[in-house]
């Protein structure tokens, strides 16, 4: 490259990392990051790449960290602040966000290790409390974010018997943050205000007045899922608030019901959570007083999902688990098949031919999480498959002894493709627990009836938006109105379009049920 050729592409880079990182910085309360949610990919590539060109601003630095953490690797993140907290002076607004941003960093790294790893968690949940305290006396102890979270982890550290560090006064820290909030001017109380006076309600035992400012907040149309996905994992992880009784589960339940409705939703699934839903009237009627008239409809229709993740299995071979499978009865795709149930998957995931990359029948086993996790579900072999080229699936024969695991219902026919046509997947993305896949989860295209012209008829695929990753290979997916299956999910990337449309577009694709069904009946 010449350096005239370098010199343009640096120019290239600057703009448009500046661009980001504006808009970024021009938003209230974070709210631009919300929004670029789906390219902390990119603000990651821009940010490094402009590093090494020599651009070493503070932005930069911190958005790439921003980055890091939003894309799972928050130590690498806290690596990245180490570096840039030395360069800024006390004082520079900057740094008290950097501050904040480090204790987010050291909270995830604590949340992600296992409990066995108590020196490391320790060391992680210090360093978490002591950067927001740090943030938090910055701003003046103003930063309601910051001090929230500083209360949270104090909170949690109290629950497990965790050594904070320098201790924090609970109640007298929650009684400060509810004079900080309560010194907000009415008309400026957005969706973030009603969020952190949730916390500190929980904080002080009130979960009626949480539930009050979790209505607000859901009101709020600043409130995106990207939000929620946060504030999701702030009441699960830190506060527990499953563990609180009906109130506490309706809270988080809502959260979720909240986020299943809204465009680029995503939360995790606890295994045991799904299996130990009790049914409790009083908690629809709690449910409606946060989500308003329709809160009934939605936690049921939410219900609806979560008993179809007890289907959903984790395919396991000695290595890990290595994709999904879900229950589907026999006489749904054969009637020869009547009386049976099977478990479908990827082709690509459990084959009996050697030359193949995937992992024979006699090496695998499957594990139903929301039913049983310490069962192993024996195989009982290959009852039809189908090559990867084609629909890369593969039906197997199970022995349920008396495991109960329902088929999940499939729907006769694909949705309209129209704007805001939507579609879930459950399955065990990077082998972890059950996990409703919904950002972004846009139905793109399908070549079924009446408009679809697959270049093979007996392979008809959909493309969608849904963000899944290596582990979900064998998932269901599912249509909005009824949970119903309308597709084997078995990639993602930058996909050739469909029905003889020319060009890419990153998606993920998936292969039509009923295309399946009739390549069984013509076996």
């Amino acid at each position: 490259m010449s350096p005239a050729e370098a010199a343009a592409e640096r120019l290239g880079l600057r703009r448009r990392a500046a661009g980001l990182i504006a808009t970024l910085a021009g938003a209230r309360d974070g709210q631009a990051v919300a929004d670029l949610a789906a390219e902390f990919d990119l603000l990651e590539e821009l940010a490094e790449r402009a590093r090494t060109l020599g651009d070493d601003r503070p932005r930069i630095s911190l958005y790439l960290a921003q980055a890091l953490i939003d894309r799972d690797r928050p130590r690498l993140g806290a690596d990245v602040l180490a570096g840039l907290l030395p360069t800024l002076e006390a004082g520079d607004p900057l740094r008290a966000e950097a501050l904040g941003l480090a204790g987010r960093s050291w909270k995830d790294v604590m949340l992600a290790l296992p409990e066995a790893a108590e020196a490391l968690r320790q060391h992680a949940l210090s360093s978490s409390a002591r950067s927001y305290r740090a943030a938090f006396e910055e701003s003046g102890r103003c930063n309601s974010w910051a001090g929230v979270n500083l209360l949270a982890l104090a909170v949690y550290a109290d629950r497990n018997a965790l050594p904070l560090g320098e201790p924090v006064e609970i109640d007298g820290l929650a009684a400060e943050l509810c004079n900080v909030l309560d010194s907000v001017a009415p008309e400026q109380r957005d969706g973030w205000h009603h969020a952190t006076a949730a916390e500190v309600a929980v904080a002080r035992r009130d979960l009626a007045d949480a539930e009050r400012h979790i209505r607000l907040y859901l009101e709020s149309p600043a409130t995106t899922a990207f939000a929620l996905a946060g504030t999701l994992r702030q009441f699960t992880r830190l506060w527990c608030l499953r563990s609180e009784g009906v109130r506490g589960r309706s809270i988080v339940e809502a959260l979720e019901a909240a986020t299943l409705e809204r465009e680029g939703g995503h939360f995790d699934i606890p295994a045991a959570a799904v299996r130990e839903r009790p049914e409790e009237p009083a908690r629809a009627a709690t449910l409606q007083a946060i989500l308003g008239n329709t809160g009934e409809v939605t936690y049921s229709w939410m219900q609806m999902g979560l008993a179809r993740a007890k289907s959903v299995c984790a395919v396991v071979h000695s290595t890990g688990r290595v994709g999904t499978g879900f229950v589907v009865a026999g006489a749904a795709l054969d009637p020869r098949l009547d009386g049976e149930k099977f478990v479908l998957t990827n082709r690509h995931v459990v084959s009996e031919d050697p030359g193949e990359d995937a992992f024979s029948p006699d090496d695998c086993h499957l594990v139903f999480e929301a039913v049983d996790p310490g069962r192993k579900v024996a195989l009982d072999g290959i009852v039809w498959s189908s090559p990867v080229g084609e629909l890369d699936a593969t039906l197997l024969r199970v022995r349920w002894e008396d495991l109960e695991a329902d088929p999940l219902p499939i729907a006769p026919r694909l949705p309209i493709v129209d704007a805001g046509q939507r579609v879930y997947v459950i399955g065990h993305p990077r082998g972890a627990e059950l996990s409703f896949s919904l950002q972004d989860n846009e139905l793109l295209e399908h070549e079924g009836p009446t408009a679809g012209k697959p270049p093979n008829p007996k392979v008809c695929k959909l493309h969608y938006r849904a963000p899944t990753e290596h582990g979900s290979s064998g998932s269901p997916v599912f249509n909005r109105s009824e949970w119903k299956v309308i597709a084997l999910h078995h990639a993602g990337g930058e996909m050739a379009r469909l029905n003889g449309n020319s060009g890419s577009w990153p998606a993920n694709e998936g292969i039509w049920i009923q295309s399946i069904a009739k390549a069984i009946q013509e076996r």
